[in-house]
């Protein structure tokens, strides 16, 4: 399928760029930045160049294993179209992060907190308009005693998950565009969580 081809050219592109990259990064890169956005943790470019990439594969083999190894569990027959849109989704954000990375460990100035945040933010518009696409499964979405129980109480619960996490990406990236404040993502995040499984309890079938 397109976006599967598209997945994986996005890991080739990582491996690619961070090798024509890589003799002009210094003897020692960051690999991890703290809550302030500064780095805190470093390693030999030998590998710590490609620790991002390496995780843009990962990501992806993830869920081909998925797709793979439990068919049935993961219901992807029944909306691989969809399941492949969410994997070069969640591929996408991390090839971003990994050329956000590579550019900070080429030396260019990187806000980390607001970037990272941006990126969250579109990913999880991407998420919240695929979530109602997603049929019951043990595998993919909001999976909640609740909702794995009663078709309807997923459907219902993934309508609403849709709007909410499509909701939390707007004021992520508004958030990010306005400083990027960690306590406020971390907060949209939760509510993010929190709201579609506490709905999914509310509207159950007693």
């Amino acid at each position: 399928m397109r976006d599967r081809r598209l997945g994986l050219a996005l890991v080739a592109l990582a491996f690619v760029v961070t090798a024509t990259v890589f003799p002009l990064l210094p003897a020692v890169v960051p690999i991890h930045w703290g809550g302030t956005g500064r780095p805190n943790g470093y390693a030999p470019r030998a590998w710590g160049a490609f620790a991002m990439p390496a995780t843009v594969l990962l990501v992806f083999g993830v869920f081909e294993v998925i797709a793979l190894l439990f068919p049935r569990a993961s219901a992807v027959e029944r909306f691989r179209a969809t399941y492949h849109r969410l994997q070069l989704a969640v591929t996408a954000f991390m090839f971003f992060m990994a050329m956000v990375v590579l550019r900070a460990q080429a030396g260019f100035p990187i806000d980390m907190n607001r970037t990272v945040w941006l990126g969250t933010g579109v990913l999880f518009v991407v998420i919240g308009n695929l979530l109602g696409k997603i049929p019951p499964n043990y595998l993919t979405g909001i999976r909640t005693p609740w909702t794995l129980r009663d078709p309807e109480v997923w459907l219902r619960t993934h309508r609403l998950g849709g709007f909410v996490f499509m909701g939390a990406g707007a004021l992520l990236c508004g958030s990010a565009l306005l400083g990027g404040r960690n306590e406020v993502a971390f907060t949209v995040i939760a509510a993010a969580a929190l709201i579609p499984a506490i709905y999914s309890f509310l509207i159950r079938r007693r």
